[in-house]
């Protein structure tokens, strides 16, 4: 199973792993984001 993290703020990717070590971190999205290209990353991620 991939996580998508959504944030409005910086996020430090090695921190997150370290936190969500089981976790497969599949995509970092960063807002503010249209629902277009938030559909497209989701989309993308599930192929």
């Amino acid at each position: 199973m991939s996580v998508c993290f959504m944030t409005a703020g910086e996020i430090n990717m090695d921190a997150a792993r370290e936190v969500h070590p089981l976790k497969s971190i599949g995509c970092f999205i960063k807002k503010p984001i249209t629902s277009e290209e938030l559909l497209r990353r989701i989309r993308a991620e599930l192929e």
